[in-house]
């Protein structure tokens, strides 16, 4: 007996130094620098080989494994006890652990196809949403993104902001990428006995990122707010005709869209055959009104078959709640059997040539060439 007992000892010293050694180590290992570049997800980065396999401590999360025996010790005893109350308690314990986060990257996303201009423009969509967003008491974990940023100035209550996206992103000389964000901000303004007035605010921010070959990036310094970019020059479209709203083309054109839009009338009797124009499903109003239709062609009373034009039309979807909608459809028509029918929903919309833009009226050329004659005299 006091042998059993003295080997029992013994093989539990054992055990516990082990865990000691262990425990050694894990607090031995170096930890990660809060200024080490971002890094991608394992699918943006490229595929290791050889002892590039092997991850690197300072990306594993360190757990004792004398907290591993007791989470083990744990989850034996609920499920044992789940079993004890009955299938349905079991399959409840089951149910009740918390799914795994949404992949970062759509199935199905080739990981070979981003590009360090994609890698750049999302990293800085990312820092831009978290730097808005961040407080006071959190904003001290921001410092991972960038390798030089104040952290300072943050107050209690996070901004609210929605839709961020990537404007530009320009490769500068030095290898550092100007990504600029796009942005819709929140306001609230106050007014004593009204209500609140809300704001969206689109507001642009620019930041420079690095991105090294291996796919990890940081931002050199703070989001700057920027101003909107120019619009760029638009083409003149080329509907130069006014159409009557009570002829032929304009009833057929508030017909298709309603049949299109709300769901009133038959698709496929206003178009041509062969069409693969499809109605919104589910329809998106309860009505469309045209307000305008222009076209490339003067409308003529009585078109003959194969007769074709291009129309803009101008219409107005009101919905079940009494919203209203403008929108603007181009189309290709074309005549058949003394009716005219849609034969495609254009993209982009017809538009002048460049010789047709810049033309500007001219004056009449001169009749007269070469030098006055003398007028006969007596």
């Amino acid at each position: 007996m006091l042998g059993l007992l003295t080997k029992t000892k013994t093989t539990g010293d054992t055990v516990d130094d082990a865990d000691g050694v262990e425990a050694g180590e894990e607090q031995r290992r170096p930890r990660c620098s809060r200024k080490q570049p971002f890094q991608f997800p394992r699918f943006f980065a490229k595929k290791a080989t050889g002892s590039d396999e092997e991850e690197s401590p300072a990306g594993r999360v360190m757990v004792s494994t004398q907290h591993n025996a007791w989470i083990r010790k744990a989850v034996g005893y609920t499920v044992i006890a789940a079993i004890a109350c009955g299938p349905v308690a079991l399959v409840q314990v089951l149910q009740d652990e918390p799914a795994p986060p949404p992949p970062a990257v759509e199935a199905g996303t080739d990981a070979a196809a981003l590009t360090e201009h994609d890698r750049a423009g999302a990293f800085g969509v990312m820092v831009v949403s978290k730097w808005l967003t961040a407080t006071r008491a959190d904003s001290d974990s921001l410092g991972q993104y960038f390798a030089d940023a104040s952290t300072r100035g943050f107050e209690t209550k996070a901004m609210e902001i929605a839709r961020p996206s990537v404007v530009s992103a320009t490769k500068s000389d030095s290898g550092l990428w100007s990504v600029v964000v796009a942005v819709d901000t929140k306001s609230t303004e106050k007014a004593k006995g009204q209500d609140d007035k809300v704001t969206w605010t689109t507001r642009h921010f620019e930041i420079p990122v690095r991105v090294e070959p291996s796919g990890e990036a940081i931002a050199q310094r703070a989001p700057s707010m920027v101003s909107l970019p120019s619009p760029a020059p638009g083409t003149a479209l080329a509907y130069g005709e006014d159409l009557n709203a009570t002829g032929a083309i304009a009833v057929m054109s508030g017909e298709f869209l309603n049949a299109l839009l709300a769901g009133n009338g038959d698709v496929s009797r206003l178009t041509t055959p062969g069409s693969d124009i499809a109605p919104v499903d589910p329809a998106a109003f309860t009505s469309v009104t045209v307000s305008k239709v222009q076209a490339t062609a003067v409308e003529v009373d009585e078109p003959t078959a194969g007769d074709a034009n291009d129309i803009l039309v101008t219409a107005v979807g009101k919905t079940a709640a009494g919203e209203s909608i403008p929108l603007q459809y181009s189309m290709s028509i074309l005549s058949r059997d003394g009716r005219w029918e849609v034969k495609a929903l254009t993209q982009p919309p017809a538009t002048e040539s460049p010789d047709e833009a810049d033309a500007s009226p001219s004056e009449p050329p001169s009749t007269q060439t070469g030098s006055p004659e003398p007028t006969p005299t007596n």
